[in-house]
C-alpha cells in the first residue's frame, strides 16, 4: 500500500487515540481516580513507546518503497543523468516517432516532450538487467544502443510515454503498477509495438519447455551426427567390398576362370541394401529433427517477443521491489 495511503490512516488513528486518552483522563480525573503506582506507569509508557517505534517502522518502510518507486529525485543517479541530459538537442527522428505515437496511440494528449538518445543509461543497468528508456515526464532519454534495434526502440519508447501519460494525469510515481499495465495493455491492443503478451504463468512455462526442448534437441542431433558417421564408415566399407568383388570378376572373365562365390555375391548385395535402409533412416531422422527444430525457432521467437512485452516488471525485480 502507498505511503500517502498509509499516512493519512495512521494520522487518523494517531488523532484518535489522543482524543481518546484525553477524554479518558478527564473523566477519571472526575471520578476520583487515582494515577497507578510508579511500576505501572512504567509499564504503559514502554507499551505507548514501543507502538510508536513500530508505526514509525511502518511508516518509514512503505515511505521507502514510495521512494523507490517515484520519479527521479534529488541527488539520485536517475535525477544527475536526466539533469545532464537536459540541454541537450532531441533526436529529429525520435522526436518525431513520439508525434506520431502520439497522435495515433494517445489522441495527442500527451505533453510535448524532448526524446533523445542516452549513453548515460548504461550506468543504471543492474546485473542482467539493461535500462533502455527513462523518464520524468518532461524528457525522454532511450538507451544509444538501440539505435540498431528499431523495434526495441520503437517498444521502449512506447513504455516511457505511458509513464509520461501517467504524470500528465497526476502520477507521481513510476512504478509499474495496475495503472501502468492497463494503459500499456490498451496502446499494445492498438498496435503501438510489436511483442506478444501472455500470462506470467504461461510465459514461464514456455521458457521451461524450451529449456527442455533444447536439451532434447541436442541430444537428438548429437545422435543423428553419430548416426552420419557410422553411415559414412559403413559406405567406405561397402564401397571397397563391391570394388573388391568387381576386380575379381574382371579378372576372372580375363581369365575365363575362378571369381567370387555367388554367396560372396549376394553377401555384398545384402550389405549394400542394409546401408540403402540405413541412409533412408537417416535421412528420415535429419527430415525428423530439422521439423523439431523449426518448431523449437518457432517457439523461441515467440518467447522472445514475449519477453519483449515492456511491461517494466524485469526492472523492478532487479531493484528488489518486486519477486
Amino acid at each position: 500500500m502507498p505511503a500517502e495511503i498509509i499516512s493519512p490512516i495512521l494520522r487518523k488513528w494517531l488523532i484518535i487515540a489522543a482524543i481518546y486518552a484525553v477524554n479518558t483522563a478527564r473523566n477519571r480525573r472526575r471520578s476520583g481516580w487515582r494515577y497507578p503506582s510508579e511500576p505501572m506507569r512504567r509499564t504503559v509508557l514502554l507499551f505507548v513507546l514501543l507502538i510508536c517505534v513500530l508505526i514509525a517502522g511502518l511508516v518509514y518502510r512503505q515511505g521507502g518503497l514510495s521512494e523507490a518507486l517515484s520519479a527521479p529525485g534529488p541527488g539520485s543517479p536517475e535525477r544527475a543523468i536526466i539533469e545532464a541530459s537536459r540541454e541537450e538537442p532531441g533526436d529529429a527522428d525520435l522526436g518525431l516517432l513520439f508525434r506520431q505515437l502520439n497522435a495515433q496511440h494517445f489522441g495527442g494528449g500527451l505533453p510535448a516532450v524532448k526524446v533523445l538518445w542516452s549513453e548515460r543509461l548504461d550506468r543504471l543497468d543492474v546485473g542482467d538487467y539493461r535500462l533502455n528508456g527513462m523518464t520524468d515526464g518532461r524528457i525522454i532519454l532511450l538507451k544509444a544502443a538501440l539505435k540498431d534495434d528499431t523495434a526495441d526502440a520503437r517498444r521502449t519508447l512506447c513504455h516511457e510515454m505511458v509513464h509520461v501519460k501517467l504524470f500528465s494525469d497526476g502520477q507521481t510515481s513510476t512504478a509499474h503498477d495496475a495503472a501502468f499495465q492497463n494503459e500499456l495493455r490498451r496502446i499494445f491492443d492498438s498496435g503501438c509495438f510489436e511483442a506478444t503478451w501472455a500470462p506470467p504463468e504461461e510465459k514461464a512455462a514456455l521458457g521451461e519447455w524450451i529449456a527442455a526442448e533444447r536439451t532434447r534437441l541436442d541430444a537428438a542431433h548429437a545422435q543423428v551426427n553419430a548416426q552420419g558417421e557410422s553411415i559414412k564408415t559403413e559406405t567406405a566399407r561397402v564401397e571397397q567390398l563391391v570394388a573388391d568383388l568387381n576386380e575379381r570378376i574382371t579378372a576372372a572373365n580375363a581369365a575365363g576362370s575362378g571369381g567370387p562365390s555367388a554367396e560372396e555375391v549376394a553377401s555384398a548385395e545384402r550389405h549394400r541394401t542394409a546401408l540403402n535402409e540405413s541412409i533412408l533412416a537417416y535421412n528420415s531422422a535429419v527430415a525428423a529433427n530439422n521439423r523439431d527444430r523449426d518448431t523449437f525457432n518457432a517457439a523461441v521467437q515467440r518467447h522472445n517477443l514475449m519477453l519483449a512485452y515492456p511491461d517494466g516488471l524485469a526492472e523492478d525485480r532487479a531493484k528488489g521491489l518486486i519477486r
